[in-house]
């Protein structure tokens, strides 16, 4: 308590022999959720945790809408829509996000880094052959992160977090999640999609499927991880 490191004797839990230093509800969410991450297995295209295998995949949610609002007549657009859907979730740009954000930030804790480690020597797979694209991305997350972080210093951040409700057997990879110290939790998933001249906007099946995505994280996580629907800040794609 002197040296500054506990803020007071209430810090302190004695109740099991030991003193340790109790678990702020943020740093209860992010072990939650890191150690949960771990313990999954993905096997042919599906999830196992503890000998329980999933039987959806949230991605299969966003499929299952396509397949209800496209006719039959309709079938080319709806393997458009199908191929597009794959391709925002495993296009090269996850990747290249997902290495900056391990410069960025320490993994085993979730907190930023004091310096970013040297990614110098890290080849793009959005470019193998340029790195431009890779840097703006990996800058523009740094300024997020800086922002979230002056906002609630002390908010951990992960990536590529796979997350499992066993009572419905459903279970996803939310490419991006932040909590706060007081455990408000922010959940975003990358989108990366080409430009064509058939639109002028994105199309609203697209927006709607994201929709439903999101709100099955949201759900996964209040029922399986304990997150109160108003410690949610952002959710948005």
């Amino acid at each position: 308590v002197l040296s500054g490191k506990i803020a007071s004797v209430e810090d302190i839990d004695v109740s099991q022999r030991g003193a340790y230093f109790q678990l702020s509800t943020g740093e209860r969410v992010f072990n939650d959720l890191l150690e949960t991450s771990k313990r999954i297995k993905t096997k042919d295209g599906g999830y196992e945790l503890d000998g329980i295998k999933s039987v959806r995949r949230v991605s299969d949610f966003a499929k299952e809408f396509y397949e209800r609002i496209f006719p039959p007549s309709a079938k080319s657009e709806f393997e458009d829509a199908v191929n597009s859907l794959k391709a925002e979730k495993g296009t090269a740009g996850h990747t290249d996000i997902e290495y900056a954000l391990k410069m960025l930030v320490d993994p085993t804790t979730g907190l930023l880094r004091e310096e970013m480690e040297d990614d110098s020597d890290y080849i793009s797979k959005l470019n193998p052959n340029d790195r431009r694209m890779y840097e703006i991305l990996r800058d523009n997350l740094k300024e997020r992160l800086l922002a979230i972080d002056e906002k609630a210093p002390g908010t951990r951040f992960m990536s590529e977090v796979k997350i499992f409700d066993k009572k419905r057997k459903i279970a996803g990879t939310v490419d991006f999640i932040a909590v706060t110290p007081d455990g408000k939790t922010s959940i975003l998933d990358w989108k990366f999609m080409a430009i064509s001249d058939s639109y002028e906007d994105i199309p609203w099946y697209k927006v709607a499927a994201w929709k439903n995505q999101m709100d099955q994280y949201k759900t996964m996580l209040i029922n399986a991880y304990g997150i109160k629907e108003e410690q949610f800040d952002q959710t948005r794609m």
